[in-house]
């Protein structure tokens, strides 16, 4: 008979195998507006970083990475992207390390790290030239930290100042790792109080302290910036459409509703809760609660700020909460079934993620080679003329620019409204009063050579592209083409010959 630790481990193996293929198969897509300005803050000097950062509304350490990372591995889709990639996996490697030491069962540990691996949340931003996989990584680490903490003794020197570390780094690559401290620190008030150690909230406070040193400075500007504007309003569909989102609708609903029928009655002919230990386990006191109040709290914030202040994105920012809830899971079922039971888990779900993640991707694949940047690029190389000067409004350049670059052509490219080039990743047409644009479309025109073939780039509505389109008729007269080309925040190319 195979013994329980070779199923435990052959099912990990597939885990990890099917992970290896979420974070690199699917990445060669065309890049969106995020990734590419990613890219472009990348390539940016310190001091070109700082002045972009300032008219944006993020901390500065995931660029580093990434420009230390493309220096090694290249700019191309699959290169900038596979940062996150070795993110996602080694977040699953915590919390695989995480579940089987703070629940004392490999098995935990295995469906920690399979529950992480298989939500599409987590796949998609492993396959994203952007910081979110890294935060996911962080946060599983400073959790884990933290509950370890908790345990009988004093925390040692080592584990506090590997705590300060972790946790400064995370608040340098998002801001909304704020909200997993405050999480952590809540939890710890409410379910440590009467054997609280006060050293463990230092991981928790210190960071604060060095972060406002580092970065306050800058971070009171972006506060200033309007860069959050854009953010819509939020209501409680939004938080329910969080957690919903970790593993896909449907799919959650009934695959939860099976987790909760095992963890409820019987499996493997016992009962589940047979021991108090267990009970504790299953019910969420102690180190369960903590995850539990973790998760909630980390996103539940923020939501609640939203009502004041709109900052929340489902999906985005939102993966905070899935190391805590995938830890949690991952640690009741260890504790509910055996390892063939857990083998007979993981393997139908990885099954159905690989399948919809496949169908997802091929569709999406399709469709990129012919919506996206990337085949607006292809055709743009093989139509302009040496002399065309490029104009775009918005942000419709960040993307088409970083092909047009890569395909070794350049041409002399301008951005309207000129204010975007200070704060490329994000655009608020209602910031601009008309007749500014105006005059400043009429400058624009009036600088270009008269004898240069103008493509002005823009999406279809966009006013400030209403008001060029304006100018540049009666500066050229009516357009000699007209064509579609969707790509990241630009779908159209309208095409002027020389002056009159």
């Amino acid at each position: 008979m195979i013994k329980p630790s070779a199923v435990l481990l052959g099912g990990l193996a597939v885990a990890v195998a099917v992970a290896v293929s979420f974070a690199f198969a699917y990445s060669g897509t065309s890049l969106w507006l995020d990734e590419a300005y990613s890219v472009l803050l990348a390539r940016a000097s310190a001091g070109e970083l700082l002045t972009l950062l300032k008219a944006d509304n993020g901390p500065p350490l995931y660029y580093a990475l990434l420009r230390g990372w493309m220096a090694l591995f290249g700019d191309g889709e699959r290169a900038v992207r596979a940062l996150s990639g070795v993110a996602y996996l080694a977040t699953g490697g915590v919390l695989f390390e995480g579940g089987r030491r703070l629940f004392r069962s490999p098995i935990a540990g295995v469906l920690a790290a399979t529950l992480f691996w298989i939500s599409p949340l987590a796949v998609r931003h492993a396959s994203s030239a952007r910081m979110y996989a890294l935060l996911g990584l962080l946060t599983a680490g400073s959790v884990i930290l933290f509950l370890g903490s908790t345990r009988p003794g004093q925390p040692s020197r080592t584990r506090l100042w590997t705590g300060v570390g972790l946790n400064t780094l995370g608040l340098l690559v998002q801001y909304w790792f704020l909200f997993v401290l405050f999480a952590q620190g809540v939890s710890y008030l409410l379910l440590w109080r009467r054997r609280a150690r006060w050293p463990v909230l230092v991981p928790l406070l210190a960071p604060l302290g060095l972060f406002g040193a580092l970065w306050g400075w800058v971070l009171m500007a972006q506060l200033g910036s309007g860069s959050s504007a854009w953010f819509q309003p939020v209501d409680w569909h939004d938080l329910v459409d969080t957690f919903l989102d970790f593993y896909g609708s449907w799919i959650t609903v009934v695959a939860f509703a099976f987790f909760g029928w095992i963890l409820l009655f019987r499996w493997s002919g016992r009962p589940v809760l047979r021991t108090r230990e267990e009970l504790k386990v299953v019910t969420g006191a102690g180190e369960g609660r903590a995850l539990l109040l973790i998760c909630l709290l980390s996103v539940g914030v923020p939501w609640l700020i939203s009502h004041l202040q709109p900052i929340y994105l489902v999906g985005r920012y939102t993966l905070i909460a899935l190391p805590p809830f995938a830890l949690w899971l991952g640690g009741a079922l260890g504790r509910a079934v055996q390892p063939r039971t857990a083998v007979g888990l993981l393997l139908p779900l990885l099954g159905l993620r690989l399948l919809a993640t496949h169908g997802d991707q091929t569709a999406w694949a399709r469709r990129d080679q012919l919506e996206s940047s990337r085949a607006s690029a292809r055709q743009l190389l093989t139509q302009l003329p040496p002399d065309a000067h490029l104009l775009y409004t918005g942000l419709g350049g960040v993307t088409l620019g970083y092909y047009l670059e890569r395909g070794g052509r350049p041409w002399a490219q301008h951005t309207f409204p000129s204010e975007l080039t200070l704060h490329p990743g994000w655009y608020d047409p209602r910031r601009f009063a008309e007749a500014a644009l105006r005059t400043e479309a009429e400058a624009l025109v009036r600088s270009l050579p008269p004898s240069a073939q103008l493509w002005h780039i823009h999406e279809e509505g966009d006013p400030a592209a209403r008001i060029l389109e304006e100018t540049l008729r009666r500066a050229r007269g009516p357009a000699v083409g007209d064509q579609p080309l969707p790509g990241s925040f630009h779908d159209r190319a309208v095409i002027y010959g020389p002056a009159r």
